[in-house]
């Protein structure tokens, strides 16, 4: 429903002219927003706000003023759109009429038919192919002007803000690139350390060259880890050269100021958590390596569709298995982005069940959390608030995250380091190399992490489950008989007088191994 609004706010929000930004005024939630970025900002966090420039909300003010005045207003060249008797009216699938029911209010509402992003009429498409394959001219003003309104320094009503420090672009690739390097110059312009980042699935490699996009969320850690650690169908699974392989292509094509800042991802409020992954019923779903993205593919992580996923909550077991998964993602190559709630060991399918609110522990009480739906072809899902599943938070997760966390703030190989996926390791009294063929039948891999010849970490995970585990001597350029620690687990370990540690790895665990100074919260 439409939210309720303090008079003031009220009559602000009617003076306003969408085109005219002179005229925009702010809410109190407006206020309330910069303020909020304020005290973060001086607490040492950077915000970055969420642009969804490739559609808007079938109810928004443009479409409300489309439904009131049809090809008359301004907005409608905004949208890919046709009005009753065009050629195309009858190939669009959404009708504006189902959001402007009320003919004497929006008397063109019935007339006008439009396209939708992945067919949800609920969000209509922008159009595109203007002079230089852009959006339309006034809604890119309009997009810079937002920019502006919340990215350049201003005060307002006594509030000095500072301006937001970056945006995240969803749908990345459905907007023309041409489009995008015109908002890089706009946003550089406004703030010039200002951070973009692409909503992008796949490699990027072309929209990361210094025009575009400064990062992306960087979908194929998952892709990795999936691959790795979660698959369980031999057929199907990454053996240590592939997941090496399938890592340096990427990490070589990247330029090197790109790659260490990409956002490693796991999970996000499009797929279902990894944690839910890790549950062994749900490893058998697991995509192929070369299929992308489709772990987002409804038959496979939508229990309320239909898909045979398992939706309970991880047993402890399973939340041991995810710690190797984050000491991975705290390791590798770029920057950690930590899912919220992963820390509490919040779990879920996908939609809707990742989006549970952030379970705080301070304020929890008890509560469950609602976690299943039922859906309509073609609808999204809407929640039963009677239907909930028990949810605690898991303190000793949030510790093994501290540990992980301070282990790559304290050690710079885990955060500028260069990354080396040929490990040398004893294994059943055999000398190997891992990430090489050799190495497949022992399900060992991992990588060491250095910076500037003098500061070093180790990741190695073991993946085989025809044993209980493995004990592995790895050879190391730590410092011989001193004490390094595994940051997962906080065990320590004594380094050889030839630069060896030995480990213990039992079946499905990783180690990360740092020095006992990086481990200091």
């Amino acid at each position: 429903g439409q939210p309720e609004l303090f008079p003031d706010d009220e009559r602000l929000l009617k003076q306003e002219n969408l085109l005219d930004p002179t005229t925009w005024g702010y809410t109190r939630a407006d206020k309330q927003f910069m303020t909020l970025v304020n005290e973060l900002q001086a607490n040492g966090i950077r915000v970055v706000i969420d642009g969804v420039f490739n559609h808007s909300a079938a109810n928004s003010p443009f479409m409300a003023d489309v439904a009131k005045r049809g090809r008359a207003s301004p907005f409608y060249a905004w949208f890919e759109m046709s009005y009753l008797g065009d050629p195309d009216y009858a190939n669009k699938k959404c009708n504006l009429s189902e959001f402007f029911p009320d003919r004497r209010e929006h008397p063109e509402a019935n007339k006008i038919a439009f396209d939708a992003w992945f067919g949800f009429c609920t969000l209509p498409n922008h159009r595109e192919g203007f002079p230089q394959t852009v959006i339309h001219p006034q809604l890119a003003d309009y997009v810079d002007n937002i920019m502006k309104r919340w990215m350049a320094p201003k005060v307002v009503d006594g509030i000095r803000f500072n301006g937001v420090d970056g945006v995240r672009l969803d749908v990345y690739g459905d907007i023309n690139q041409e489009y995008w390097r015109l908002f890089r110059k706009q946003v550089k312009a406004i703030k010039k350390d200002a951070l973009i980042i692409a909503e992008e699935w796949y490699d990027g490699f072309d929209i990361l060259k210094g025009d575009q996009t400064d990062i992306l969320m960087n979908y194929t850690v998952r892709t990795l880890a999936e691959s790795w650690f979660i698959n369980t169908n031999p057929q199907e699974r990454f053996r240590s050269s592939q997941a090496t392989g399938y890592s340096e292509f990427r990490l070589n094509t990247w330029r090197d100021h790109v790659r260490y800042a990409l956002w490693s991802m796991l999970d996000s409020h499009d797929t279902d958590r990894m944690i839910s992954k890790t549950i062994y019923r749900n490893r058998g779903l697991s995509p192929r390596p070369q299929d992308g993205n489709s772990w987002d593919d409804g038959s496979v992580n939508r229990p309320d569709l239909g898909a045979p996923y398992t939706n309970d909550a991880p047993s402890d077991l399973e939340r041991d298995f995810f710690k190797g998964i984050i000491a991975f993602q705290t390791a590798y190559m770029g920057t950690p982005m930590i899912y919220y709630g992963n820390e509490q060991g919040m779990w879920g399918s996908d939609d809707p069940t990742c989006r549970k609110p952030m379970m705080w522990p301070e304020l929890f009480d008890g509560s469950q959390y609602e976690s299943r739906c039922v859906t309509s072809a073609g609808q999204w899902c809407r929640l039963e608030p009677e239907v909930s599943f028990p949810m605690q938070p898991q303190p000793d997760l949030f510790t093994t995250y501290q540990r992980l966390l301070a282990a790559r703030k304290n050690n710079p190989a885990l955060r500028r380091g260069t990354l080396d996926p040929r490990l040398q390791v004893i294994v059943d009294g055999r000398k190997i190399t891992i990430g090489t063929p050799e190495s497949d039948g022992y399900w060992l891999w991992g990588f060491e992490r250095a910076f500037a010849g003098r500061e070093f970490a180790y990741f190695l995970s073991n993946q085989n489950v025809s044993t209980s585990g493995q004990t592995v001597s790895l050879a190391t350029r730590f410092a011989p008989s001193t004490t390094v620690v595994d940051a997962i687990t906080g065990r320590p370990f004594t380094v050889d007088s030839a630069g060896w540690v030995t480990v213990d790895i039992p079946r499905e665990r990783a180690v990360l191994l740092v020095p006992s100074s990086a481990l200091q919260l």
